[in-house]
């Protein structure tokens, strides 16, 4: 199959336009990215520090992985809620 955009499939990217493998018969097992992984029941605190690093972007994410809600707009403020609701 050919897809309009990049693909990873069983860990290998493919770029648009290259054939991608379509094997349903086997059950690929894709690797994982560590930042992807939501820290459910975790014991991990962020610091102001961590959090600056991000982007809002990754930030609005992390919250939401975490069932932290987030409603301020400016990264500063984005941040203080963050560390004034993580448990």
């Amino acid at each position: 199959m050919k897809y309009d955009h990049k693909v990873k499939f069983g860990g290998v990217l493919y770029l648009a336009e290259e054939e991608v493998p379509n094997d349903e018969k086997e059950e690929q097992i894709m690797p994982f990215d560590d930042t992807d992984i939501a820290f459910e029941g975790s014991d991990e605190k962020y610091t102001y520090e961590d959090l600056s690093a991000m982007t809002v972007k990754d930030i609005r994410k992390l919250a939401e992985d975490n069932g932290i809600m987030i409603t301020k707009v400016i990264k500063d403020e984005v941040i203080g809620e963050f560390l004034s609701q993580q448990i």
